[in-house]
């Protein structure tokens, strides 16, 4: 079974875990979601990463000559977990989207842990085990 990744910002973490991903056999990369030309879109373009836009209209990326793969939507309904790589706050305004497009997410370590399950491997790997939204505890370690 290959599980399919959709990551929603692509910055420092976006870009790690969109690497990461790439190398694991058992998962596909299905994009990411962003709302601003920059040289890391550029860099995912580069990469052939689907671009979907996260702002439901994509006008600066348009703008900037980037063929869309989608919206936000097209990304959620496409993928089976979501890794929000947005910047503090922005990831616990997403998890609505989420749960109703029916996709599990992991959230990055600058969230608050009232967006998910905190998620320590060694730890409690057992009790997380199957939640549908897990927060990892370190923005190092998302």
């Amino acid at each position: 079974m290959t599980i399919k990744v959709g990551i929603v910002g692509y910055g420092t973490i976006g870009k790690r875990i969109a690497d990461a991903v790439g190398l694991q056999e058992d998962m596909k990369l299905v994009g990411i979601a962003g709302n601003t030309f920059n040289y890391r879109i550029k860099s995912a373009i580069s990469k052939g990463i689907n671009v979907f836009s996260a702002d439901h209209r994509g006008t600066d990326l348009k703008r900037n000559g980037v063929c869309l793969a989608g919206k936000i939507k097209d990304l959620l309904g496409e993928s089976d977990v979501i890794c929000d790589c947005t910047p503090r706050g922005v990831g616990k305004k997403n998890k609505d989207k989420y749960t109703k497009a029916g996709v599990k997410a992991i959230f990055q370590g600058g969230e608050k842990p009232d967006v998910g399950d905190s998620f320590v491997a060694q730890c409690n790997y057992d009790s997380a085990f199957g939640s549908d939204h897990i927060r990892v505890v370190s923005c190092n370690t998302t």
